[in-house]
């Protein structure tokens, strides 16, 4: 996928991860795709600003498919990105800083 292709693009990073009692779980994040600072950025009104979208990450850049495009916003393009916890011994300075947070879960109310 070219970089230039996909700016100004709506874009929706597919989060997987676990919770804490080590079942599945995920979240959607919706943006868009803006040129920042030389380099593709993911930016949403959840974050502080703009961050970096690494290569690899905009080389999997995919179209959704209508099976999946409720799913995804109807964004031009998403990714799938695995999410967890920093092991303890890993430095911070290898990881990406986005700002964003895992959505709470909402509570089931009765009807």
């Amino acid at each position: 996928m070219n970089k230039n292709d996909v700016i100004g693009k709506s874009v929706c990073l597919v989060l997987m991860s676990k919770d804490k009692r080590g079942k599945d779980d995920w979240a959607v994040v919706s943006g868009e795709i803006v040129f920042h600072n030389g380099e593709p950025c993911f930016q949403n009104s959840e974050t502080d600003g703009p961050f970096p979208l690494p290569e690899d990450i905009v080389e999997r850049l995919r179209a959704p498919d209508d099976d999946i495009r409720d799913i995804v916003f109807n964004s031009d393009y998403y990714v799938c990105l695995s999410v967890g916890p920093k092991p303890k011994r890993q430095s911070a300075d290898k990881y990406l800083r986005t700002g964003l947070k895992w959505p709470k879960k909402s509570k089931k109310t009765a009807s």
